[in-house]
């Protein structure tokens, strides 16, 4: 009885670790969202360089992928 409770508990645990991971990532992501907006605008400015948007798009596909792994 003892074994199940603790194969339980650490299952949970870990669905609750891979949870709060997802989480984050998530909101990591709608952070590059937000920097990928400004960014633009400061590009079409000119005050930014269109390599800096490819940067954050190459770093949004990075946590895109992370994310499929949960």
């Amino acid at each position: 009885y003892h074994d199940i409770e603790k194969n339980v508990t650490d299952q949970y645990i870990t669905c609750l670790f891979d949870l709060k991971q997802f989480d984050y990532i998530k909101n990591i992501v709608a952070l590059i969202d937000e920097q990928y907006e400004i960014v633009r605008k400061l590009a079409v400015a000119a005050l930014a360089k269109q390599s800096d948007l490819i940067l954050l798009n190459i770093e949004k596909q990075k946590q895109i992928i992370k994310q499929k792994i949960f």
